[in-house]
């Protein structure tokens, strides 16, 4: 997606978190971004969980922008991290989701 269409999002708040603490999870996963909307509007907690995402996702950015690689301890925490976070952020989404 081009920067500028991101950008012109970020500014809109959805379901009290501005776009950009989305941001993170709708960049890796862009066709899931209404499921994400939607649960968003419903559940705190999933909210909560989505910024925290965002936020180990910049943390990653600055530190690799610091020259630090995959391997340095701080990068690798936040690495695990994420994929914790992302796990559960998934796991919400299918528990969420109607059963057919």
């Amino acid at each position: 997606m081009p920067r500028h269409a991101v950008s012109a999002r970020q500014s809109t708040n959805v379901c009290g978190l501005a776009m950009e603490e989305l941001h993170a999870i709708v960049r890796r996963y862009p066709e899931r971004e209404m499921d994400f909307r939607r649960l968003c509007q419903r559940d705190a907690e999933f909210r909560s969980i989505c910024g925290d995402y965002q936020e180990a996702v910049a943390a990653v950015g600055r530190l690799r922008k610091a020259g630090m690689s995959d391997a340095d301890g701080r990068v690798a925490h936040y690495t695990a991290f994420l994929a914790e976070l992302e796990t559960e952020i998934l796991g919400r989404l299918a528990r969420s989701q109607p059963r057919v």
